[in-house]
């Protein structure tokens, strides 16, 4: 599963019109976000030196980051902030007497005022805090304290094994169960050969051990530090990971019992059919832990399981330990300086019932919302897509077959879901009003039951895992389909007030990338029915491989990590190239105006402001480009760029034409 753009759009203000007992108007009111930010050209860069900046860097220079924001993406952000307005506006109006229409609405409106309620919050905190001490310091002998630690397992308070359901790779409409390893104070492994973070991580640490008034705060500290250190060591690299989920990891369960003895499987196959197979993504890390649950001292299992349960909740009642995560965050993995207010972080919280806010909200928010013409830009691509893989001059005659078969026969789920079956709402009893604790813990369980359930049934396939307004879209490769939400359907990626060009070059690009998974190095490993195959000739992936190194060494030599963003890269250069022609399928015909028009309309898409850390952490962990690279990157590979700006050998942007590359 692909998530293609990290945060999206909301919209200009025609788009809604009032409810019964709420309105817009009201939601909307006290927003600081523009209803549409302009973005306008630079009078000093040339387009064929930066497009990036001569895009960008008027609106980017003009903007400053709020405070408790690490970026600020703002064709992305401006929405999805204006969407958050509109949502805190809401829950406000629930406090204040409002009643949900929607019976499963109320638990939403009860996570969200036991979150707001301080003092209840502090006693809460300070009771479980106090329970998970007297839990995991109370067992005298190493024996009993691994025994603990497994029987958290499969429970909210399971530690560092995660289980999560994965398609069979040959029977798609069956799960497996996915094992792997997590737990990392840092953003990834190689944070952990360098001193200043390993330094600073110590010191939260050790407040994090004075702030629970334990034993030993600088050693316990040390051991976690430590342990983190060999955990960071065992894991893969993250261009690798991303490849370990095609892979065969596939184990038998006598197998693993056999291999890591420590870890009490029963806990977490005991609900589980026997026929369900099972998959090990991070084998390594498994072997890492089950040695340590062995021979690890007692200090040092208390140490580490004390930090990993309990740091989770330790929030109001702990003052110490947050200044100096926050502090700790901004520094290295990118947090913003403070954090947000409360009844923002509170809204987040009850986002974990999403989809129940999102079905309450689309009547006020979206109560007429014509999806035609959504539908027929997407189609358009779609078509425009298969017209270039039926030209396509590398692929064998087999392999065109099979390619056109799986875009022609992808779902395209737009907007909503269109049926009451194709919700995922929580099945889940009353919540509290005062209890936020008690309730994270309630949503945990459900969540596990319904793991145990997917596990045992057959895929929903068509079942939305998000909610319609969530801004995003997403592609996934086990079920072959696309993902296009209501929350994206806005200012810049699709109004009715731009032209066809422009909502080609935004929401025609975007339904081009994800599509586009479908064939990138990840993807194309898939067939149309979602089932792990290959479909194409040896001479094929020769060619395929051939076009994908080339857009590795691009973007390693701009500081990225090819490996790690080749599935990103290869869907823009599919999606921009299909919108494109698209939107230009006479592309003879083209002129200047339109075709700088649609550059420009792609290219603010990727307007940004972003923080030095949260730079740095996207470029290790994230597999996208950082937006300037996708865009200067991207379009320096389209010959129509250079008729639009009148690039030519010499500028900063021009990309001889051997070198330029056309996925599909």
């Amino acid at each position: 599963m692909r998530i293609v753009l990290a945060l999206v759009a909301m919209a200009t203000a025609n788009v809604f019109a009032a409810g019964d007992e709420v309105s817009v108007e009201s939601l909307l009111k006290g927003s600081k976000v523009p209803l549409r930010r302009e973005f306008p050209l630079s009078t000093k860069i040339k387009p064929c030196d930066d497009f990036h900046r001569y895009v960008c860097e008027r609106a980017e220079s003009a903007f400053k980051l709020p405070k408790d924001r690490s970026s600020w993406f703002f064709s992305f952000s401006d929405s999805g902030e204006r969407m958050l307005h509109i949502k805190k506006a809401y829950f406000k109006l629930l406090t204040e007497g409002l009643e949900p229409k929607l019976e499963r609405t109320k638990n939403v409106k009860r996570i969200y005022q036991a979150c707001m309620n301080v003092e209840q919050h502090k006693i809460q905190e300070l009771a479980y805090v106090k329970e998970g001490i007297e839990a995991i310091l109370g067992p005298k002998d190493h024996q009993a304290l691994v025994d603990l630690f497994n029987r958290w397992q499969m429970t909210p308070d399971g530690l560092f094994v995660g289980v999560f359901e994965i398609a069979n790779q040959d029977n798609p409409d069956r799960n497996d169960v996915g094992l792997a390893i997590g737990g990392l104070s840092l953003a990834e492994k190689s944070y952990y050969l360098e001193k200043i973070p390993v330094a600073d991580l110590h010191i939260v640490l050790e407040a994090l051990f004075r702030d629970l008034k334990v034993d030993k705060p600088k050693e316990r500290a040390a051991a976690v530090v430590e342990f983190e250190k060999g955990l960071a060591k065992s894991l893969p690299a993250p261009e690798e990971f991303r490849k370990l989920f095609s892979d065969n990891t596939y184990q038998k369960l006598d197998v693993v019992k056999a291999a890591y003895p420590h870890i009490e499987w029963q806990r977490i196959f005991g609900k589980i059919p026997a026929k369900t197979a099972i998959r090990v993504i991070t084998k390594d890390s498994f072997a890492f832990m089950d040695k340590y649950l062995a021979e690890a001292p007692l200090f040092d299992l208390q140490s580490i399981m004390l930090y990993n349960r309990l740091k989770v909740v330790m929030d109001d009642a702990y003052p110490t330990f947050r200044k100096a995560s926050i502090k700790f965050a901004l520094k290295h993995l990118g947090g913003p300086p403070v954090e947000p207010p409360r009844d923002e972080r509170c809204t987040g919280a009850a986002m974990a019932l999403g989809q129940e806010l999102d079905a309450e909200l689309l009547a006020v928010l979206y109560p007429n919302f014509d999806g035609a013409k959504v539908r027929e830009i997407a189609e358009s691509v779609r078509a425009s897509l298969l017209e270039g893989i039926k030209r396509n001059t590398w692929l064998s005659e087999s392999a065109r077959k099979e390619a056109v078969n799986k875009i022609k026969s992808a779902p395209l789920r737009l907007v909503k879901p269109d049926r009451d079956e194709d919700w995922s709402f929580a099945k889940i009893g009353t919540l509290s009003e005062t209890n936020f604790v008690e309730n994270q813990r309630t949503l945990a369980e459900s969540g596990l039951e319904l793991l145990v359930k997917r596990i045992r049934e057959d895929r929903k396939r068509s079942q939305w895992f998000t909610g319609p307004l969530t801004v995003n879209a997403f592609y996934s490769a086990e079920d072959n389909q696309f993902f296009l939400p209501q929350g994206i359907l806005q200012y810049p990626f699709f109004d009715v007030g731009q032209t066809r060009i422009e909502n080609l070059a935004a929401m025609g690009m975007v339904v081009g990338h994800e599509l586009g998974h479908g064939v990138d190095d990840e993807g194309a490993k898939y067939d149309s029915k979602g089932k792990l195959r290959n479909w194409m000739t040896p001479a094929d992936l020769k060619a395929f491989g051939e076009r994908g190194a080339k857009l590795i060494a691009q973007f390693d030599k701009v500081g990225h990590n090819g490996k790690l963003t080749l599935g990103e890269n290869i869907g823009d250069n599919v999606g921009l190239y299909f919108s494109l022609h698209t939107a230009f399928p006479k592309m003879e015909e083209a002129n200047v105006e339109d075709l700088r028009k649609f550059f420009v309309s792609y290219g603010r898409l990727w307007c940004n402001v972003m923080r030095p850390a949260t730079k740095k952490v996207m470029v290790k962990t994230n597999p996208h480009a950082l937006p300037e690279a996708r865009i200067n990157q991207q379009v320096m590979h389209k010959d129509p760029f250079y008729k639009a700006f009148a690039c030519k050998a010499g500028d900063k942007m021009y990309l001889k034409p051997e070198d330029r590359v056309q996925v599909w």
